[in-house]
């Protein structure tokens, strides 16, 4: 009898079909993340699901699992996920590092540019047909060339940020957990957080959603930063406190109508001369098919897994 495997939420085709043949697969081929009733039944039916950062597989999810193996993950992070639980109940979590780091690079440089160029309210006001003919003062942005980058976690993608910022002989500061090995290589300065905040022009954050660093960006930090400064967020949303206070402090920094500040963050709703993005853009087709690839061949190992634990 082949084990159960279940996909939260849409798949790609060719991932599906190399997957089938493995077990007995089962998927939720729409955009709609199952209700917490609905993955309490995968739980209890599967020897494996593959899950989605919508889908919160939280303790009581879990407890109805009774003959799951395995929660593969289909992101990069896993906080959507009862790790600790899930480990105590002899179940085995997997996520996809390592596929996306270059993609969400070049997103924070595409923010870094659009923001500095003001070209979210310049294209919105050509297609509103406002432009009437060159003005000396209209759309000035600011320059990137020369100035001064601060990273806050220094991982995969902080690292491939910093590298970008090479071609814009950029001075990078970074601020991170540990000392940087490859700081030479890299060109870049290690700085205590309010350092960097103080002395950048253009900060970006990457540090991965965790008790630590859950709103470690909020009120304080905005107001150490130049009234000049660019603020990127491409983190887990709730990395910055994006409440009343915070929220108020960085509009009131908004330079408008130079819109001289950026904020953007999963959860925020952003203002004028301000650039948001949704989660996805973050992805590639790239990106996607390695992270797929990832998560197919840990799937397709259930059959191993539940046959190595039966024997031991």
């Amino acid at each position: 009898m082949k084990p159960i495997v279940t996909v939260t939420n849409m798949f790609p085709e060719a991932a599906l079909e190399k997957l089938g043949p493995h077990c007995d697969l089962r998927t939720n081929q729409t955009e709609n993340p199952p209700a917490a009733q609905d993955l309490k039944k995968y739980a209890s039916e599967s020897m494996v699901i593959v899950t989605y950062l919508t889908d919160r597989i939280d303790r009581d999810i879990i407890n109805c699992a009774e003959n799951l193996k395995l929660i593969a993950n289909y992101g990069a992070g896993f906080n959507n996920i009862d790790v600790a639980h899930a480990v105590k109940k002899g179940i085995w979590v997997t996520n996809t590092p390592g596929v996306l780091h270059e993609t969400t690079a070049d997103l924070t440089w595409a923010m870094i540019l659009g923001a500095a160029r003001r070209i979210v309210p310049s294209d919105r006001f050509t297609r509103e047909s406002r432009f009437r003919g060159w003005q000396a003062k209209m759309f000035l942005g600011g320059d990137i060339y020369g100035k001064t980058l601060g990273i806050i976690g220094c991982g995969e993608i902080g690292q491939a940020v910093a590298r970008r910022a090479s071609g814009f002989n950029m001075r990078v500061l970074y601020c991170n957990r540990n000392r940087l090995p490859a700081e030479k290589a890299l060109n870049a300065t290690y700085a205590p957080l309010e350092e960097l905040l103080r002395q950048s022009d253009f900060v970006t954050v990457h540090v991965p959603l965790s008790e630590q660093t859950q709103h470690m960006i909020g009120k304080k930090p905005f107001l150490m930063m130049k009234l000049t400064a660019y603020f990127i967020h491409t983190a887990r949303g709730t990395v910055v406190d994006d409440g009343t206070h915070a929220t108020r402090c960085v509009r009131a920094r908004a330079q408008e109508p130079s819109g001289r500040s950026i904020y953007a963050a999963q959860s925020c709703m952003c203002d004028r001369g301000h650039v948001a993005g949704p989660p996805c853009s973050s992805q590639s087709q790239t990106g996607q098919t390695r992270a797929t690839l990832s998560t197919n061949a840990t799937a397709s190992r259930c059959r191993y897994i539940s046959l190595s634990r039966s024997n031991a």
